[in-house]
């Protein structure tokens, strides 16, 4: 059945491309008191899309936090000494996924090989097709030889929703090339293997669609991008291949220079990414523009994920939109003339358009760059009209239909198209383009973002607010779409409180009615006439401190609470509840951690995953002022629910909180699931490790993972959870003891200052004589290491 149909009978395109009339009315004004559309919703808000960049929805607590430690690795930098080259393109991941972190990004890399009669030669003996542009040594740099007669270049691709679109069935993406939805395309699916399993499947990632998983294509990426062995590709690049230097002149780090740990939790940063958002979610005349032209041949709206057990929750049985086929396809003179694997020296992968709004520069070699949007978009479909591409016939219907003039933006070096106005069959005119650029741009727009600029802070909420006063229903051509969350066409309390999920900045309370600032304006209660998103009615300075402060206990039994600078660990405080604080319902996405009374100082924010509800305090009766502590000595249960929280001691320390031995009070702010908002305040004490005493930090890669500590410690605290530290007096004779099991995983060795012990030993000792970091990995899964024959550098941009 051909797309169009398809797409017509689910509701996406409702009439034949024509003279389609887009009407976008001005926002008109009217007074609080004629919008009674303004009122709180009786259900549940509807949930935001993540912005780019951000996890996805619905990870549970584990989850979350491989995300926050493969994130941590996709932006580790390395060195020489760690592994780095000899050559090498970037040295981290997110040097070149920069735009956000896990995005696409502008940095460029070269291929380069001898095309002639006979096909296409990679010159993998002189280092090739991949020539890196760095090197750890000006000796080992590499250069294209001779005997290349193509060279091209490769802008780096985003990976955001790579979960999701690793879980698509091969089945379902083989489909549109057996079945191709138009006769002017016929797109291939490339077979390759995956180095996990040693099994082929159908390719979806890179620009010649050559990895079919994130572990081939992180281990591939570190490899080839970085220079960084494993086990999956355990041979480093040889600069110029036979040609000098030697490999061996240049490898100056016994291979593999990291474990399979590392791949794995780059997989697990990409694989829990979320998809680029998309607003409005549907119903754009642009889309329908876009599809009816044929757009959409190529670049199909949407796959499923499938509904199978094994898939986490946050990716079983999801739709991601990514707008394209995963198939290549033949774009003539507008290839790069590089053969890898199946795909041809012509062909390319259908670029996906998910996030296209912020991408920059666009085509595969980044031919397209700089200027508006509309000025890259219509450059970037010119160059589908070069000689010999299949996809011609759809952009000359974009570009081709009633033009006023040809725009600067049409002329591309090397797109093979030249621009003629006049009619073409079935073209569009400049009132339709414009709805197609429209379209485009919503890809990549979060809900409530008017100004664009991913972030959802107060002049988008007064843009919502004028928004919803308008008199005329909100299509999704609409300027104001972005703020109708439910496409109900109207912009309403329902859509303020998914408003307030996605809000970046501070909810505050400057009059101290319960209420947030925001909400008294947009229900009416305050008026705010200079639009900065506070009452009229509040003083100007910083707002006040509203409601009782509460118990915030930084370490049982201590006061202050003592922090050892020289710790990796992390530190846990405790929000104490009682009869008439409910401690448990504090919203997480809420708290932030300052020193008391530097309001406009920095904050930070409790660890991800480690939020837990539990009873460990008595409720310490009175309030803190800045500068006074929360001497609180009972740790006795009294039945009421108080909050456990985890912040890094570097984040911590991060805050300026003076000099060593010195006392600073901290405060904890946030909101409750009603509403409210209050603070808790507690003092903390910077105590370096005094003379002939050392630590000893203990880190485990499974949350909450108890770890028995021998003998007692000077503070007499033993054992701890996840991440701790433990101070000893030098000499002492340390014996720590890891649990067999933990959270189903079977643990697997202990590291020692970055050296690691042998594989199944549970207790290692240690004599403190300096301060030392102990960490404890346990196996996820059982991964056999396949064999695999020496190949030519594999496409991993």
């Amino acid at each position: 059945m051909h797309l169009r149909r398809i797409l017509r009978q689910a509701g996406l395109v409702g009439f034949c491309c024509g003279a389609l009339m887009i009407s976008i009315p001005s926002l008109v004004s009217k007074s609080s008191a004629e919008a009674p559309r303004r009122t709180m919703s009786s259900g549940d808000p509807m949930i935001p899309q993540q912005r780019m960049g951000a996890p996805l929805l619905g990870l549970t607590a584990e989850q979350l936090e491989r995300f926050f430690v493969g994130r941590e690795q996709f932006e580790r930098v390395f060195t020489a000494d760690e592994g780095l080259g000899p050559v090498f393109n970037n040295d981290s991941c997110g040097g070149c996924h920069s735009n956000p972190l896990g995005g696409p990004g502008s940095v460029t890399v070269t291929r380069a090989g001898r095309l002639d009669k006979g096909g296409f030669d990679p010159l993998t003996e002189l280092g090739g097709s991949l020539f890196q542009e760095s090197a750890i040594d000006d000796a080992c740099l590499e250069v294209i030889p001779d005997e290349a007669n193509v060279v091209a270049f490769r802008v780096t691709n985003g990976m955001m929703g790579y979960g999701l679109v690793e879980a698509i069935p091969d089945a379902d993406i083989q489909f549109w090339a057996d079945y191709p939805p138009s006769p002017e395309v016929s797109g291939k699916a490339v077979i390759v293997g995956a180095v996990e399993d040693d099994l082929d499947h159908v390719g979806r990632f890179g620009w010649k669609a050559h990895a079919p998983s994130m572990i081939t294509f992180s281990a591939g990426a570190s490899k080839n991008e970085m220079g960084i062995t494993n086990p999956f590709k355990p041979t480093d690049n040889d600069p110029n291949g036979i040609n000098p230097p030697e490999l061996a002149d240049c490898d100056t780090v016994a291979d593999p220079e990291i474990g399979v740990e590392f791949i794995e939790q780059l997989a697990d940063f990409q694989r829990f990414l979320t998809a680029a958002p998309q607003t409005p979610k549907s119903g754009m005349t642009g889309e329908v523009l876009f599809v009816s032209i044929g757009c959409a041949d190529c670049h199909i709206p949407a796959f499923m994920t499938p509904d199978d057990p094994g898939l986490e929750d946050a990716i079983r049985n999801k739709e991601i939109r990514q707008y394209t086929d995963y198939l290549v396809h033949d774009v003539g003179l507008a290839a790069d003339f590089i053969e890898a694997g199946d795909a041809g020296v012509r062909e390319l992968k259908t670029a996906p358009l998910a996030g296209i709004r912020t991408r920059d520069p666009m085509w595969h070699d980044g031919r397209v760059a700089a200027g508006s949007f509309e000025d890259r978009m219509r450059a970037a479909i010119a160059c589908h009209c070069a000689l010999l591409s299949e996809a011609g016939a759809s952009a000359e219907r974009f570009l081709s239909g009633t033009m006023a003039e040809c725009p600067d933006s049409l002329t591309v070096p090397g797109s093979g198209f030249q621009c003629a106005p006049g009619e073409v069959e079935g073209g569009l005119n400049d009132q339709q383009r414009a709805a197609v650029i429209a379209f485009l741009d919503s890809l990549g727009r979060r809900e409530f973002d008017a100004d664009g600029e991913n972030g959802v802070l107060v002049d988008d909420f007064t843009n919502m607010f004028l928004c919803s006063m308008i008199d005329v229903p909100i299509t999704p051509d609409h300027e104001c779409a972005v703020h109708d969350i439910d496409q109900n066409g109207i912009i309403d309390g329902s859509d303020f409180e998914s408003f307030l999920l996605a809000f970046d900045g501070e909810l505050l309370d400057c009059n101290c009615n319960g209420t947030n600032d925001l909400a008294d304006i947009f229900f009416g209660q305050s008026s705010d006439g200079d639009g900065d998103g506070v009452p009229d009615e509040c003083p100007p300075g910083d707002p006040p401190v509203c409601g009782q402060v509460r118990t915030l206990v930084i370490k049982q039994g201590a006061c202050p609470a003592p922090v050892n600078p020289n710790g990796n660990g992390v530190v846990p405080m405790v929000l104490v509840g009682d009869v008439d604080f409910a401690a448990d319902t504090a919203v997480p996405g809420s708290l932030e951690l300052r020193v008391c009374g530097d309001a406009g100082g920095p904050s930070i924010a409790p660890l991800a995953g480690h939020i837990k509800v539990k009873d460990l305090n008595h409720p310490f009766e009175g309030d803190v002022e800045c500068g006074g502590c929360a001497c609180n000595g009972d740790q006795s249960s009294d039945g009421i629910a108080d909050l456990e929280l985890k912040f890094r001691t570097s984040d911590l320390l991060a805050l300026g909180l003076g000099a060593e031995s010195g006392v600073t009070t901290v405060e904890l702010s946030g909101e409750l699931a009603d509403g409210s908002s209050f603070t808790a305040r507690d003092c903390l004490v910077i105590v370096p490790p005094s003379a002939g005493q050392n630590n000893l930090y203990f880190e485990a890669n499974v949350i909450d993972t108890l770890i028995e500590v021998t003998p007692l410690d000077l503070e007499v605290d033993a054992d701890g959870f996840t991440a701790f530290a433990r101070s000893y007096v030098n000499g002492t004779q340390v014996t720590v003891t890891a649990p067999l099991l933990s959270e189903g995983r079977r643990f697997l060795r202990w590291s020692i200052d970055g050296v690691l012990r042998p594989v199944g030993l549970r207790s290692v000792e240690v004599t403190v004589g300096q301060s030392e970091s102990l960490k404890l990995f346990y196996q996820r899964r059982a991964r056999a290491l396949p064999d695999r024959p020496t190949e030519s550098q594999g496409d991993m941009e």
